[in-house]
């Protein structure tokens, strides 16, 4: 079973990652313990996030899942709000 954890950590680099056979793109998240979070494929909620440079040198919030036993997969991702007043 795949259990969802939260982790809160600094991200040094966000990318845009390719995109989805079906077109839809996919973000890529490395944060300051050099943990690689990719978004989930075809993920309609990564619409609504801000451009990458938004995300790079904050503190964020996100949940995760481990999937074929390397690949940690969010689909949630949130900038702390204390973060945003640097």
């Amino acid at each position: 079973m795949n259990t969802k954890q939260i982790a809160i950590r600094d991200c040094i680099e966000c990318v845009r990652g390719k995109s989805s056979v079906n077109g839809n793109p996919r973000y890529i998240f490395t944060f300051d313990d050099n943990t690689t979070v990719k978004t989930e494929a075809n993920a309609g909620w990564v619409y609504g996030l801000s451009s990458c440079h938004s995300y790079e040198n904050k503190r964020i919030t996100f949940k995760y899942v481990i999937r074929k036993g390397k690949q940690i997969m969010t689909d949630f991702i949130l900038i702390d709000e204390e973060s945003e007043n640097d």
